[in-house]
């Protein structure tokens, strides 16, 4: 059974929270190792800031990093994110229900909008295109939603561009075992 945009939405939002976590942690133990990206300091007695732009870049990419591993190494090896399998969801292939191929979910993770980070980096210092992009990628996730929420099968843009679906996992399913599987021909 398809699982709706809205609990799909929920999860996503909570994954986005345990995320920021680790990226956080991350971030810090990069401040540690390299100093910190903004550095604040007084000239002619006005508060003066500067922005690292490589170190800036590096805490991008690295949170890039995190977020692609979380994602793609959870539908690829778990059937789902960590939220994703408390809400009882399980990301398949949709052509025979087995877990997604490494490039299946690279593929469906891009579309989900990991390029935003790097391309928001790159726009940060001018502030009408940072806002544009901020248009563009808040554009994005609705289409996104609608196109999952108009779908019978509750496949938005990113399942169709992976070859994905997000099922309902039935009561009891053990870590390894979908119990919601399509009826076998024997």
């Amino acid at each position: 059974m398809p699982v709706g945009a809205l609990v799909r939405l929920v999860a996503y939002l909570v994954d986005a929270v345990i995320i920021a976590i680790v990226i956080y942690l991350v971030a810090l133990v990069l401040r540690a190792l390299l100093g910190p990206t903004i550095r604040i300091t007084e000239f002619e007695g006005a508060p003066l800031v500067r922005v690292d732009r490589l170190r800036s870049v590096v805490d991008v990419v690295s949170a890039t990093t995190v977020t692609g591993a979380y994602f793609v190494v959870s539908w690829v090896r778990l059937g789902g994110t960590p939220m994703q399998r408390l809400f009882g969801m399980h990301v398949e292939r949709v052509d025979d229900g087995g877990s997604l191929h490494p490039r299946q979910a690279i593929g469906r993770w891009m579309v989900l909008g990991a390029p935003f980070g790097l391309i928001s980096t790159l726009l940060f210092p001018t502030p009408l295109l940072g806002a544009i992009l901020a248009l563009v990628i808040a554009a994005w996730y609705a289409v996104l939603f609608i196109t999952t929420v108009r779908d019978r099968r509750k496949r938005g843009l990113h399942d169709r561009a992976a070859g994905s679906m997000v099922r309902r996992r039935r009561r009891g399913a053990s870590d390894g075992e979908m119990t919601d599987r399509r009826p076998s021909v024997a």
